[in-house]
């Protein structure tokens, strides 16, 4: 089974118990303007967010993230969350306390990092990278985070674009890594 088909079996899988739990479950989509494939990337790069937001896609945040990963090569990255239900901004900022839910999401993501197999997990967010070093082999979560595509939209247009800036200028860095790890 290829691994498109995986992932798809697998979203199906979190959206149902999701569903059973009166929770909606949400998953980075395919986009064809850009060409970026979403949760269904099957590179060897995973960009992992903590939880998806309650805003529609496609805001200018997820426009922005997709632009700059399709500019950087990264069409068929795979894009997820470490939890795929919606949290509100107070639920997430203490998610490893509620241990039921991470350690149920911890799992779906240990699955589908498993089914893409070897792949250099890159954080989306500070958070996050501490949270992926935490329950992940150091060697799998790259050194190297991206701020997340939210940070950069919030700011007014002039910061905005110094902030789009460092984006880019990271997303260079993470490139230079993830070619080097494609090679070995």
């Amino acid at each position: 089974m290829k691994k498109q088909e995986k992932l798809l079996g697998l979203m199906a899988e979190i959206q149902i118990k999701n569903f059973l739990d009166g929770e909606e479950a949400w998953f980075f989509p395919k986009h064809k303007e850009s060409g970026v494939k979403g949760f269904l990337g099957t590179e060897k790069v995973a960009f992992v967010g903590k939880n998806p937001s309650f805003g529609h896609f496609p805001s200018d945040g997820n426009l922005f993230l997709y632009k700059e990963l399709s500019r950087a090569g990264f069409k068929n990255a795979h894009i997820t969350d470490v939890i795929k239900r919606r949290l509100t901004n107070e639920e997430a900022k203490d998610i490893e306390k509620k241990k039921r839910i991470l350690s149920e999401n911890l799992k779906w993501l240990r699955l589908e990092i498993d089914i893409l197999g070897s792949v250099k997990i890159v954080a989306m967010g500070r958070d996050v990278q501490k949270m992926l070093k935490k329950y992940f082999s150091k060697d799998a979560v790259s050194d190297k985070w991206l701020h997340h595509y939210s940070w950069v939209e919030k700011y007014s247009e002039g910061k905005r674009k110094e902030k789009r800036k460092a984006f880019r200028k990271r997303l260079g860095e993470i490139k230079k890594e993830v070619l080097s790890f494609r090679r070995a």
